[in-house]
């Protein structure tokens, strides 16, 4: 029920739930959870696709241990070590770009690295707009990117979408890139396919 997955994206708060982690993560525990109740027999079959959507291996069977080694084979493919920044500039390829609701996984991947102080520029068209604005950011930002950010962390959006139409989200508008920059100094880490990576920050 959509009161389930409302539930469980509140989870998205607590430590621990972050991508690339499946043992401790309060979401994961949670579908794990719920797929105890079914009283039908259960099998998996995932496709374990690389960083170009590549298919690269199949794993079949129980759905918590085949998942589990699915997870670990595309560990070492999408895993990278970053250095934290006082600004993070993030885009990738659509579909995570057509829409703020989509851009929304750049953020919440990328908002570990930006220092305190410091700008995530989020680099999306949305050219499906910024709809549904309540879901968009009570449901997504709120609970899945603020809390990750360090202190006096901005979010800009540079998009098609006008000054106007972002302020009715918790993103702010940035006309460009290099208007961001000439406001923060400091060191910029620039992701191109930022929502596929599981990210290892350091400082």
């Amino acid at each position: 029920a959509a009161s389930d997955i409302r539930r469980n994206h509140l989870l998205k708060t607590q430590l621990g739930a972050r991508a690339g982690v499946i043992s401790e993560n309060p979401c994961r525990l949670d579908l794990e959870e719920a797929l105890g109740f079914l009283t039908t027999p259960t099998f998996l079959l995932n496709v374990v696709c690389g960083p170009e959507g590549e298919a690269r291996s199949a794993v079949a069977g129980d759905p918590l241990a085949a998942f589990r080694a699915g997870a670990e084979l595309a560990r070492g493919w999408f895993t990278v070590r970053v250095p934290r920044a006082r600004v993070v500039v993030a885009s990738d390829v659509l579909p995570m770009t057509s829409s703020l609701y989509q851009a929304a996984k750049i953020a919440a991947a990328m908002a570990p690295l930006v220092e305190a102080n410091g700008a995530l520029i989020l680099v999306a068209e949305c050219a499906d707009g910024i709809e549904p604005v309540e879901i968009v950011n009570e449901a997504i930002f709120r609970t899945g990117v603020l809390p990750r950010l360090a202190p006096n962390v901005s979010i800009k959006l540079v998009s098609a979408r006008s000054s106007e139409e972002v302020s009715r989200t918790l993103v702010g508008h940035a006309v460009s890139v290099e208007s961001v920059l000439a406001d923060v100094s400091g060191s910029v880490v620039i992701v191109p396919r930022a929502s596929q990576l599981i990210v290892e920050s350091y400082s």
